[in-house]
């Protein structure tokens, strides 16, 4: 048997040594877990490998652009073609109807061999009218009515003044042709011939009663050429100036006395067109 007082010293150490593990489990639970190393980077992808040499480039993308061409760069398109104008639509063709007016002036002799040579000169009203159709391009031909007034208030007679007044009136009736050089454009000229009426009339009896110069009325031959330049103001209608120049032979028997006559006429008119 152990002695009484050795067991509670071996009872101490028992205890003492079983508290010291107990207590030594518990510090090393309490204590906190050590933080985590950071993960590595991911390895970087390697690059890719180029193409071989002597493989031909990819593909462009669908729907991409062709890719420019090395070297020069050439750009060219087909000419693009003038715009044709529609018939009717300021173009001078179709249907043709003219009118002039203006003032104008010209000279009218009267001779005979059996009665007193006179003549009757001066500045009067110009009408004309035309009306036809274009069969060519540019070309209208058609039916021409031209009348010219000249009034005098110094009538020659024999070669002498008389301070008497008369006045002289042209008419000429004839086809006509009308030439347009650009039908898009307003310049034309043209020319007519046909049959003239050449008509002279005394303001008083002093010509006739006194010097025997009588009113003379023939008829005869007339031509006519003018040239003018017109504008558009609609899709077939033009107004613009017009220049012409009439000239005229006619012939009278009456009373077994035969008289000519002849002149000119000069005139500046406003011009109306559809054409």
């Amino acid at each position: 048997m152990k002695p009484a007082h050795l067991i509670p010293c071996s009872l101490v150490l028992s205890s003492l040594a079983f508290g010291g593990v107990a207590f030594g489990q518990t510090a090393a639970q309490m204590e906190e877990p050590a933080a985590a190393a950071p993960a590595a980077p991911p390895a970087p992808m390697p690059a890719a490998a180029p193409p071989a040499a002597d493989l031909p480039p990819p593909p462009p993308p669908k729907g991409a652009p062709p890719a420019a061409p090395q070297g020069k760069l050439v750009i060219s398109a087909p000419p693009v073609p003038l715009a044709m104008q529609r018939a009717g639509y300021h173009v001078d063709d179709g249907f043709y109807l003219r009118l002039a007016a203006g003032i104008g002036g010209g000279h009218t002799s009267v001779s005979s061999d059996d009665a007193p040579n006179f003549g009757v000169g001066g500045v009067g009203l110009a009408l004309n009218l035309w009306i036809g159709g274009t069969p060519w391009r540019g070309v209208a031909i058609g039916g021409l009515l031209s009348y010219q007034r000249q009034n005098e208030g110094d009538t020659v007679v024999e070669g002498r003044g008389t301070d008497a007044g008369s006045n002289a009136g042209v008419l000429l009736v004839g086809p006509f042709i009308d030439a347009f050089p650009d039908p898009m454009r307003g310049l034309h000229f043209g020319g007519a011939l046909g049959l003239a009426g050449v008509a002279t009339k005394a303001d008083s009896h002093v010509l006739e009663d006194e010097l025997g110069a009588k009113d003379y009325s023939g008829g005869g031959l007339g031509a006519s050429a003018w040239i003018g330049y017109m504008g558009f103001v609609g899709p077939e209608y033009s107004m613009g100036g017009l220049l012409q120049l009439t000239g005229y032979a006619a012939n009278e028997k009456k009373d077994d006395v035969e008289r000519k006559a002849s002149g000119y006429a000069v005139s500046l008119s406003f011009s109306a067109l559809y054409h």
